[in-house]
């Protein structure tokens, strides 16, 4: 499995995601939906704001 973040506007998704499933019969999307304020996404928090995008990356604590 691999993952895919997409921006787009709410009304829009289900559609996207449709086209996006009609592509070929052997990959499926879905959309996952995290609170209102953004998503996590590997090791990155993707926020807007202000009609901005934020980036937010994790960064694990090294332990010696």
């Amino acid at each position: 499995m691999d993952d895919i973040v997409v921006t787009a506007p709410q009304d829009k998704i289900e559609s996207i995601l449709c086209k996006f499933n009609a592509y070929y019969e052997r990959i499926k999307f879905i959309v996952e939906y995290d609170d209102k304020n953004g998503i996590s996404f590997l090791d990155v928090r993707l926020i807007i704001e202000e009609r901005k995008l934020i980036f937010y990356i994790f960064k694990k604590a090294y332990q010696f």
